[in-house]
């Protein structure tokens, strides 16, 4: 093995999603609640309470990857001046090949533009005893928005 790197031996499979292009979870914030949607996910057959979040598109920065994603996943606007890159990190360093940044958003309108068919089916915004309730019940399983949530929470956005 010598001065040779472990790594080099071996063959190394990942798993990567558009091309391992960053994505954001968003962190929406309003009067100290958060917004928590429901998603139904085909992997758990069941729905699932998680921040919204999606893939970043060729030249976007992670923070608009965000607010786009926001608006396309909720109808709501996010303020774009608030968006801040919190922390970034990854799913699974084991298998997956990604970078995903945890974006604090503030939202003070809460009025979604009409008529459209918005992904997720239920919205709610929830204070921060909510979301220690729903986690501690299991009732959010999704690591990315367990992550996302602690890193909001130690950054003291809560």
């Amino acid at each position: 093995w010598g001065h040779m790197r472990w790594w080099n031996h071996f063959a190394v499979h990942y798993a990567s999603v558009k091309g391992a292009r960053p994505g954001a979870v968003c962190v929406a914030e309003r009067d100290g609640r958060v917004l928590l949607a429901r998603h139904w996910r085909v992997s758990t057959e069941s729905w699932e309470w998680e921040f919204p979040r999606g893939m970043g598109e060729p030249g976007e920065t992670p923070e608009q990857t965000a607010l786009r994603e926001f608006h396309e996943e909720t109808g709501l606007h996010a303020d774009a001046d608030s968006a801040a890159v919190l922390q970034r990190m990854h799913a699974d360093t084991g298998v997956m090949k990604d970078s995903i940044a945890v974006v604090g958003l503030n939202v003070s309108e809460v009025t979604p533009d009409a008529g459209r068919d918005w992904e997720l089916s239920h919205l709610t915004w929830c204070s921060v005893q909510t979301m220690d309730q729903m986690i501690a019940a299991g009732s959010i399983a999704d690591g990315i928005t367990l992550a996302a949530y602690t890193i909001w929470r130690l950054r003291g956005r809560a």
